[in-house]
């Protein structure tokens, strides 16, 4: 799944493997207004917007 631009080759589609990422303890920490939720939310649009994605065996839990 994609999920950005690198900053230091800014042709190079950042991405990551879905059921490697959703399928262990993942966490998305920083400061108070640093768009946590926002990236999360994004990451879980891009997922269900594509058939082609998938995450078997995951949980999600918002806090």
């Amino acid at each position: 799944m994609p999920i950005g631009k690198s900053i230091i080759f800014p042709d190079y589609d950042v991405k990551i493997d879905i059921d490697k990422f959703f399928g262990s303890h993942s966490a998305v920490l920083g400061n108070t207004g640093s768009g946590k939720s926002c990236t999360i939310a994004s990451m879980l649009q891009t997922l269900y917007r594509f058939k082609n994605y998938s995450a078997t065996r995951s949980t999600f839990i918002n806090l």
